[in-house]
C-alpha cells in the first residue's frame, strides 16, 4: 500500500490532469462554458480533496491507510498517548 504522501501526490497529478484538459476545452469554445465547468469541478474538486485528507494523514504520522482519505481534522485518528498533535493540524484546525 502506498503511504499517505504518494497518494496525496497521486491525486494532485490527477486533478493536475483534469485542470490542464479543462482549460483547454474552455478555450477552444466548442461547448457551453457552463457544460465543460459542470463536467470539470466536481471531478477537480474530489481530487484535491482526497489530496488535502492525504496530507492530513501524513502530517498526523500515519503510514497507510486503506478507504478513503479524510475530508477534515475531525476525522484523524486519535492522537497516541503521550504524543502532541503537529502543529499544521493545529492551524489547519484553527483555520
Amino acid at each position: 500500500m502506498s503511504s499517505p504522501r504518494a497518494r496525496a501526490n497521486h491525486a494532485l497529478y490527477l486533478a493536475g490532469i483534469l485542470i490542464k484538459q479543462w482549460r483547454e476545452l474552455l478555450l477552444a469554445q466548442d461547448l457551453p462554458q457552463a457544460a465543460v465547468n459542470a463536467a470539470f469541478d466536481p471531478a477537480v474538486r474530489l481530487h484535491l480533496g482526497h489530496a488535502y485528507g492525504w496530507f492530513l494523514l501524513q502530517l498526523s504520522g500515519e503510514q497507510t491507510s486503506a478507504g478513503e482519505p479524510p475530508s477534515c481534522c475531525e476525522e484523524l485518528p486519535p492522537v497516541p498517548e503521550g504524543k502532541m498533535e503537529p502543529g499544521e493540524i493545529a492551524e489547519f484546525r484553527r483555520l
